[in-house]
């Protein structure tokens, strides 16, 4: 018996495979037709957005909630980077009262996660005990530059 005889019947023909595909396609769709229809007419902005990344931080910036703005620092630079000056206004303006109210949201981890360059008088947070934060804001600084 040879090896060509034993796999003939396994294989799955051209036709059916695309036969599959179309009903799997289907489905989908079906599927996600079903859902968009009977879900609640008020979320159902939830499934799709047609705001980009970056004008959904900047959306986020315009807020003018110090909580919603430091989010911004979650995403990638790039995303601020057009209105990074605006950004640096604002931390010069807040960065005082931030560091003397201290609110809940405002921890080690949210000014990590802020770049080196923007953040305002660098030598009182040093002075103030945030050494460890500024050696991982230099770490992070020089490994950015080395990747690029």
């Amino acid at each position: 018996m040879s090896l060509q005889s034993t796999t003939k019947g396994a294989a799955i023909d051209k036709n059916d495979l695309w036969i599959i595909a179309m009903i799997l396609s289907g489905g989908w769709a079906t599927a996600m037709i079903v859902l968009l229809v009977f879900s609640e007419r008020g979320y159902k902005h939830t499934f799709y957005q047609t705001t980009r990344a970056w004008e959904y931080s900047k959306a986020l910036f315009d807020t003018r909630d110090d909580e919603y703005r430091m989010s911004i620092f979650d995403d990638h630079r790039e995303y601020y980077r057009w209105y990074e000056s605006h950004v640096k206004e604002w931390l010069a303006e807040v960065w005082g009262n931030l560091l003397h109210t201290k609110p809940v949201w405002f921890n080690d981890e949210i000014v990590k996660s802020i770049p080196h360059e923007l953040i305002p008088n660098i030598e009182s947070i040093e002075q103030s005990g945030g050494q460890e934060i500024m050696r991982e804001q230099r770490r992070k600084s020089s490994v950015t530059l080395i990747i690029g």
